[in-house]
């Protein structure tokens, strides 16, 4: 549900989150009838890594944000690669597949989709040469896979990457810090969601979806950690990800930060002038005291955005705000003017200080 919110919903509502919610827990429900209770990567033994671990995750978010930046200008690199070969576009996944099936042969794990190995990562199973020979086979044939647009995914082919890099930051540190009881495990947990949430810039997402896949949740506070640490190193090094990516070359960019409208920050009552005094513009009108009937009106207690689509419109000088069928005040485009003002200069501006006149 939280992968919808973060890439796919660009409407923070109501109408867009029940839907959402009703499907994720029927959905749930039927998982566990039909399939099963049980995570998909168990942790068989529980790992609780200390407090005096955690500056050892931030550590770990230094190299997350460094893997996440070479994953993603690698694929890109390859990308361009397949585009500029003197061949057809057809036969590139066919390369692709070659590539593919000669690393798979070299290195059989990296074929799967690789859950029994992050089931074995998470549970501190690998040596540091088998945890390197899959991570670096497991990176390259999926930089060929998709760069040569075979069919491919993203989730487990970086679920695994992450984990894979985290076993071996995991054993490095045991290593370091023998007297610590340092858990590789953890580590690949930690780096196998830091690396999907910000590789693909859904950062709760990866944090919450390595803890559910795995039963995790006691490791909440050092995937936030190794997530955020990540998420500063990558956006200093990349302007697109993985999903954004093919987007941006077609001429689209999605924007990852949600504002607030200012105009839906503000209700007319709170904004308008009320009609016994002087008008905050200096159009002049012929009764200042009465309410010209054909003007449009909207209640007291709506969104200053209500009276926009009215104001637009060139022929419409102003919007009488009503309380009750009674004219309270009025709104004009200056008040949609201060409004955008001060929300972008973050000040209060009187009306007095803005003079707006009709050309004549």
């Amino acid at each position: 549900m939280i992968l919808a919110f973060e890439l796919l919903l660009f409407e923070r509502s109501l109408r867009a989150l029940l839907p959402l919610t009703i499907a994720t827990s029927v959905a749930t429900a039927l998982h566990e009838v039909l399939l099963s209770s049980h995570p998909l990567f168990p942790i068989l033994k529980a790992i609780r890594p200390p407090a005096a671990q955690l500056p050892l995750f931030a550590v770990m978010g230094l190299g997350i944000g460094i893997l996440v930046i070479v994953l993603n200008k690698g694929l890109f690199l390859f990308e361009a690669i397949f585009s500029r070969l003197p061949i057809p576009q057809w036969s590139h996944p066919l390369v692709g597949a070659l590539g593919y099936a000669a690393i798979g042969l070299a290195v059989p794990g990296s074929l799967s989709v690789g859950y029994w190995a992050i089931t074995d990562a998470v549970n501190n199973r690998f040596l540091l040469p088998a945890a390197a020979t899959l991570f670096f086979a497991k990176m390259l044939s999926w930089w060929i896979g998709l760069g040569s647009s075979t069919s491919g995914g993203t989730l487990a082919p970086m679920f695994l990457v992450g984990a894979t890099m985290g076993e071996m930051i995991g054993i490095g540190f045991a290593q370091l810090f023998p007297h610590a009881h340092v858990q590789p495990g953890a580590f690949a947990l930690v780096g196998m969601g830091a690396t999907f949430g910000v590789g693909a810039r859904a950062l709760l997402t990866g944090v919450v979806f390595a803890a559910e896949v795995t039963g995790g949740f006691q490791f909440l506070l050092p995937l936030l950690i190794a997530t955020a640490i990540a998420e500063i190193v990558a956006e200093i090094g990349l302007s697109e990800r993985i999903m954004t990516d093919k987007l941006f070359r077609r001429g689209y960019r999605v924007d990852f930060d949600s504002e607030t409208n200012p105009l839906r920050m503000r209700v007319a009552s709170a904004v308008m002038d009320p009609i016994d005094s002087p008008p905050t513009d200096i159009i002049s009108f012929t009764d200042r005291t009465a309410v010209n009937g054909s003007a449009p009106k909207i209640d007291h207690s709506s969104f200053l955005a209500d009276a926009l689509p009215y104001l637009m419109n060139p022929e419409c000088s102003r919007v009488e705000v009503v309380d009750d069928e009674s004219v309270v005040g009025y709104l004009t485009r200056i008040h949609i003017d201060i409004e955008l003002r001060r929300h972008a200069s973050d000040e209060i501006i009187e009306p007095a200080t803005i003079k707006w006149s009709r050309s004549k």
